[in-house]
């Protein structure tokens, strides 16, 4: 479990109980002229491991840079607890924090999120599910939805990214499956029937095929795949211990279009090297299909729990905080609408990426692999938040008010603001720093002169013994010294080795 570090610098940290469930706050200490805007965040873990402590580098990270109040909460974990425990927590908690948000943290109730990654934000899409179907006119919903690499379903565990990433760490096709029956019921003795897919009756394979078809993904993300076996009959016992976990509550993606309609709009973060990839890509094409705004990032070079390793010393990966900034941060033409730019997988249709993938190409010849990984570039000067971009601006807002391309500097430049542009450095930086680390590395050799100083007769003798210097005795291993004398241990000359003058007695 990770230690609390001391409080950074702008940011107040509270660790508090919300009807019962502990939660730690992260509340920015910078003045305001408005109510901030809010964040709960329920981490990841297989719905049986993580906690507050695991997460505190994220939620830090998130409040400070995005100026937003975040509540991480400590939900019930499995095998002690099962479904609904887990969703239950998540949900008193933001109801709690939504009825006091604004009284208790200067927090606006309708600017407040929920969000999470992996099996969070299952519990995240699952929530906002559950209150869009539950709204009282009391309390506001939540805002948008964040949600990191979600695992969103257990109906198809035979999609494109379980088949290409089935081994990849830190999640494997059948740890998902595992992790799911735990959070359902623990039954895991069923799980080798769940992933060649007889827990689901025809009728129902039949209804979900046109939410689950992978012909529903890009071309590129179906390179590879197999179509899987057709199982003619499913196993009855299996589907009634798994069929609860055909719910929505526990599988997202598998709601009816009416219930989507409603929810928030949402943020979804996917990981080309992920079993779950492919569940959201499929939810947000589901959500685009029912008119729900979404934003959506993919990290090429990503895999699953990548934030996890963000700020983590030398198991920082570059993905992690390209990650994390995408969490919070986008790129838009306009800021005084709700307007902004669809991402789709590598991003080739944005003109930044292109003429600096062109730059760093034609300049050190670093393979493709590494472009875009170490531009080290301030985000801080051409992005937009994702909260200002989704719900419009405030008129007392000192970000820029409005973007336009810059062909020279290489970056959307704000035509009013009082932050400073900078243009991306035409190398990223990566040729200068490793050429910086090789030199740190490099042992000093004093020159051959400095030597000579110290040895002026015989300058060879500070490396190596002269050929008229005798050797002592060598000493096995096996005998201790104190079974010799000092006279053995003395220098003596090597006698000569006598040869025969009759070379017969040789043979």
């Amino acid at each position: 479990m990770a230690s609390k570090r001391p409080e950074p610098q702008g940011l107040r940290i509270k660790d508090l109980t919300f009807s019962g469930v502990p939660v730690r706050v992260y509340e920015p200490t910078a003045a305001s002229g408005e109510k901030k805007r809010g964040l709960v965040y329920f981490h990841g873990g297989g719905w049986m491991f993580g906690c507050i402590d695991d997460y505190d580098e994220v939620c830090q990270y998130i409040s400070l840079k995005s100026d937003t109040t975040v509540v991480s909460v400590g939900y019930r974990l499995a095998p002690e607890h099962r479904y609904p425990a887990h969703l239950d927590d998540c949900e008193v908690v933001t109801r709690h924090f939504l009825s006091i948000a604004a009284t208790d943290f200067g927090v606006d109730p309708r600017r407040v999120a929920v969000g999470g990654d992996s099996a969070g934000a299952n519990l995240a899409a699952a929530l906002c599910q559950r209150l869009s179907k539950t709204q009282d006119g009391h309390l506001p919903s939540p805002c948008a939805q964040v949600l990191i690499y979600p695992a969103l379903q257990m109906a198809d565990f035979h999609l494109p990214s379980y088949q290409q990433n089935h081994s990849v760490p830190i999640l494997f096709r059948g740890r998902a499956v595992f992790f799911f029956l735990q959070y359902l019921n623990g039954n895991t003795s069923v799980s080798q029937q769940v992933l060649e897919g007889k827990h689901v009756p025809a009728e129902l394979k039949l209804r979900y095929k046109k939410w689950l078809d992978p012909d529903n993904l890009p071309p590129q993300f179906r390179k590879g795949a197999r179509s899987p076996l057709v199982i003619a009959n499913h196993d009855a016992d299996v589907y009634h211990i798994v069929k609860q976990g055909l719910d929505p509550e526990i599988s997202p993606l598998l709601a009816e279009d009416d219930v989507l309609r409603l929810t928030p709009a949402a943020f979804i973060l996917t990981c080309e090297f992920d079993v779950l990839r492919d569940d959201g890509i499929l939810f947000q094409k589901r959500l685009k299909n029912v008119g729900v705004d979404v934003t959506w990032e993919h990290l090429s070079d990503g895999f699953h729990g990548i934030i996890s390793f963000f700020n983590q010393g030398w198991l920082t990966f570059q993905s992690s905080r390209r990650g994390m900034d995408s969490i919070f941060a986008r790129e838009c033409k306009t800021a005084n609408s709700s307007n902004r730019l669809d991402y789709t997988p590598h991003m080739l249709h944005r003109p930044d990426v292109v003429m600096r993938r062109k730059a760093l190409h034609r300049s050190e010849g670093v393979p493709k692999r590494m472009l875009l990984s170490h531009h080290d570039v301030p985000s801080s000067h051409y992005l937009v938040t994702l909260y200002d971009e989704s719900y419009g601006r405030q008129a007392s807002s000192s970000l820029p008010t409005l973007r336009s391309w810059h062909s020279d500097k290489l970056a959307w430049v704000p035509e009013r603001s009082d932050h400073p542009v900078q243009g991306p450095p035409t190398k990223f930086g990566l040729a200068e720093s490793l050429r910086a680390r090789i030199e740190q590395q490099r042992a000093v050799v004093p020159t051959l002169s400095v030597y000579k100083a110290s040895y002026p007769l015989h300058p060879i003798s500070a490396f190596c013994h002269s050929r008229h210097v005798s050797m002592p005795k060598r000493i096995s291993s096996s005998q201790h010294p104190a079974n010799h004398s000092n006279e053995d241990l003395a220098l003596k000359h090597r006698p000569y080795r006598q040869v025969s003058s009759n070379p017969a007695r040789l043979l």
